[in-house]
């Protein structure tokens, strides 16, 4: 919900990286889903949502990061 939120005030892109699957509901169209690794180099805003172990294990320093869950 909160993703789909941001797609529908936000004017930009918006990605979404969900390890565990591998096609979003056509209610998300307008969210592009997409591997860690691209998402990292494409966006300006990171919000981390879930505490998917991909994401403990994975660190980067691009663009600002949203971290609600203490893991960054």
């Amino acid at each position: 919900d909160i993703t789909k939120k941001i797609a529908t005030i936000h004017t930009g892109n918006v990605l979404a990286v969900e390890p565990n699957i591998e096609v979003l509901t056509s209610s998300l169209s307008q969210i592009k889903l997409t591997s860690f690794e691209s998402a990292k180099d494409e966006a300006d805003v990171h919000v981390l949502l879930v505490d998917h172990k991909e994401f403990k294990e994975s660190k980067f320093n691009n663009g600002i990061r949203i971290d609600t869950k203490g893991i960054w």
